[in-house]
């Protein structure tokens, strides 16, 4: 039986956590997310059980990667080290598929960001949104997508869910053609 990690990725604000819950109503299966865990550790404020809520998240994904069942993870990918847990998911002859879930600017990640706490959500420093924004799209592009079976690119920038591209590693098909092109110019904003 084929053994099925997917990850669903993207900017802080972009709409994983939405994305995930949509998935996980056709599909049980084990949902490991960090600021889930937070919002269960917190009595209203994220920030204090940050730390706590992030050794969670590591073991809950350590466990569920032993155990060898499905499951459905939620990250940023704005930094590298998740490279390594892909890496031990494939030791361990997960399929890996990466959902990746953006917006089209750093200012719409924050606006929506300021939306979810305005209606009792968790607030991310906007330093920070915009700092992780084109770090994780990069990350995404150069780093990640080539590590996995299967990835999906997705817009969420007009509150639905828009099919951009998908691919294995480095072959791809476009589905939505200026969002693809706007896309490849984010990316390679990151580099000028």
């Amino acid at each position: 039986m084929e053994k099925k990690a997917i990850i669903v990725a993207g900017p802080n604000g972009a709409g994983k956590t939405t994305f995930a819950r949509e998935y996980l109503k056709e599909n049980d299966i084990p949902y490991i997310s960090a600021d889930a865990i937070a919002e269960q550790l917190s009595d209203g404020d994220i920030q204090k059980v940050a730390l706590a809520a992030g050794k969670k998240f590591f073991s809950e994904l350590d466990n569920a990667i032993e155990s060898g069942g499905n499951f459905i993870v939620e990250t940023t990918l704005s930094g590298l080290s998740f490279l390594r847990i892909i890496q031990r998911m494939k030791r361990a002859s997960y399929t890996i598929t990466i959902i990746y879930v953006y917006l089209e600017t750093p200012e719409i990640c924050v606006a929506r960001i300021k939306e979810r706490t305005r209606k009792g959500g968790h607030h991310v420093p906007d330093r920070d949104v915009i700092r992780r924004f084109h770090r994780s799209i990069a990350n995404f592009w150069q780093k990640y997508k080539i590590e996995v079976d299967r990835w999906y690119l997705i817009c969420n920038s007009t509150q639905q869910f828009v099919d951009v591209a998908m691919g294995q590693k480095e072959d791809h098909s476009i589905i939505e053609e200026r969002l693809y092109a706007s896309f490849i110019e984010t990316v390679g904003s990151e580099y000028e």
